[in-house]
């Protein structure tokens, strides 16, 4: 009787410990669902509200660069100010994107949006610190929700979206050999992704909307553009030239950011290249190299584009990224891959839009190492025909990495 006693007591513990240890479990998940989604909430929200007051310093840039383009000295100087005496926090990248546009320079939003969704991250991870214990780990997971669901309030493309999260920090062949983590990056990442395309389309995020033939209608246009295979060789080529022409940029930038950050020091940097930004663009007499580039984007899609306008670009470029200008360069890279594009299909006897539209990414994936986030962006935003034809090019960038990584 004392042993059944026993036995029931020691089952009646074990039990208990068993249910306890259970409800502990269940307990951590729907804390760690509960800061995902907090995570990705105020990612999202912070990107999204970012981006609409740049749009405003672009906007009233562009209406009045007479004038505004003559203070770019002055606001370098005093960028460059805060950027050695004060900490590098959100507050300091927000307010430096914005006075860089409001003043004409030439660099991008979306990198800058990304970085504001981690840094809002950082800041609401340092409060819960106080609170509750977060381990590495979770701070990893944490810091892709937020990344993850910027991204996607930014271009309202939630698989882009998700992809970038995956390839943000990893080599593809690390990534894809973590068998054992990718379906819960997968999982975790879809639900920041959802939340961030959500908080994107209440907020109404100002994104690109490109004017662009339905599938149907491109595959019409393929159809009545001569004979099948030296059209298919000379669409599977342009893609190709163009990733090319990324990586050779990629190169280039790095080399001339690397030599300038190390000759020479901020304070004299981004006041120099301001009152580069600010002579080029009096020189040139209108304000279509400055900024963002979205005209530039647009016209190159309708072939509306010369030569000039892709060295100018690319000018603007270099100067205000070389010069230490906070704001990233996706959007005016995608106007130099629209323009490139152009360039490539007439040379190739093709239709613009058929060099454009692939252009339009490809310098991006070459440059920030996101192939597969490039070909989602491709197939929701120009349809699946031309992510086909940026396929091939794709599967070599991403061959081309896991070579550089394996070295």
């Amino acid at each position: 009787m004392g042993v059944l006693a026993c036995v029931t007591t020691s089952a009646a513990d074990s039990g208990g410990a068993l249910k306890s240890r259970f409800l502990v479990t269940i307990s951590d998940k729907l804390k760690i669902i509960g800061l995902l989604t907090l995570t990705s909430l105020l990612g999202a929200c912070c990107a999204s509200a970012f981006i609409h007051s740049l749009m405003l310093a672009v906007h009233t840039f562009q209406n009045n660069w007479h004038l505004l383009s003559l203070a770019a000295p002055v606001v370098g100087i005093i960028l460059a100010q805060s950027l050695v005496r004060w900490e590098f926090n959100l507050v300091i990248l927000w307010l430096n994107a914005c006075a860089s546009h409001l003043v004409g320079i030439s660099v991008g939003r979306e990198g800058a949006a990304v970085q504001i969704s981690q840094l809002s991250q950082a800041w609401l991870v340092e409060k819960l610190g106080k609170i509750i214990e977060l381990k590495p780990d979770l701070l990893d997971w944490l810091t892709r929700a937020a990344v993850t669901a910027g991204f996607t309030a930014i271009f309202l493309t939630p698989w882009a979206g998700l992809l970038f999260g995956l390839e943000t920090g990893n080599s593809h062949n690390k990534l894809f050999h973590e068998k054992t983590k990718l379906p819960l990056r997968l999982l975790t990442g879809g639900l920041a992704a959802w939340i961030g395309n959500v908080v994107g389309a209440a907020m109404r995020t100002p994104h690109w909307h490109p004017d662009v033939p339905t599938s149907a209608q491109i595959l019409t246009l393929l159809g009545s553009s001569g004979p099948l295979t030296p059209l298919a060789l000379k669409l599977l080529l342009a893609p190709v030239l163009l990733i090319a022409l990324g990586l050779f940029y990629r190169r280039a930038e790095a080399l001339l950011v690397s030599f300038t950050r190390s000759h020479i020091s901020l304070q004299i940097s981004l006041p120099i290249s301001g009152l580069m930004i600010t002579i080029f663009t009096h020189f040139i007499g209108r304000p279509l190299f400055n900024n963002l580039g979205l005209p530039l984007l647009e016209a190159s899609l309708r072939g509306h584009v010369i030569a000039s306008d892709f060295f100018l670009k690319l000018l603007f470029l270099l100067v205000s990224l070389a010069g230490g200008w906070l704001g990233g360069f996706f959007v005016p890279l995608m106007s130099l891959g629209g323009i490139s594009g152009t360039l490539l299909a007439k040379a190739l006897g093709l239709m613009p839009m058929f060099g454009a539209l692939p252009g339009v990414f490809a310098l991006i994936a070459a440059r920030a190492r996101v192939p597969l986030t490039c070909l989602a962006l491709s197939w929701e935003m120009f349809g699946w025909p031309i992510t086909v034809q940026a396929l091939p090019a794709t599967l070599l960038l991403m061959a081309w990495d896991w070579r550089q990584n394996r070295l």
